[in-house]
């Protein structure tokens, strides 16, 4: 399975980097990264059967927690530290926010 479109990017070293090691979270493999043109860094995340996706963005104003639902798939949006954290996909909101703090944790630590 290949993206021709989607290419892995090298980022300057005070962004968020969680792909210098393949990322593994709950049976959930990072698969690729691409940065986009609002400088948004795309991660997609896959187990096999399902997918979600997580888009990183430096922000300079804060907007407030979003929960919804969208063609399917929930989406989970969150600023913490002047960063937005946003998760797309089919695992639950629940799930979404595990995730998110697992980012964070596994990001202190560097």
């Amino acid at each position: 399975e290949t993206f021709p479109d989607i290419q892995p990017v090298q980022k300057e070293v005070k962004d968020i980097n969680i792909e210098k090691e393949p990322l593994i979270y709950k049976g959930f493999v990072g698969k690729l990264v691409k940065k986009l043109e609002d400088g948004s860094i795309h991660y997609i995340f896959s187990d096999g059967l399902n997918k979600f996706s997580l888009f990183v963005k430096r922000v300079d104003k804060f907007h407030p927690e979003m929960k919804t639902v969208i063609y399917g798939n929930y989406l989970l949006s969150k600023d913490i530290e002047n960063i937005r954290y946003t998760v797309i996909g089919s695992i639950p909101f629940e799930e979404m926010e595990q995730f998110v703090s697992y980012i964070l944790a596994k990001d202190k630590k560097r």
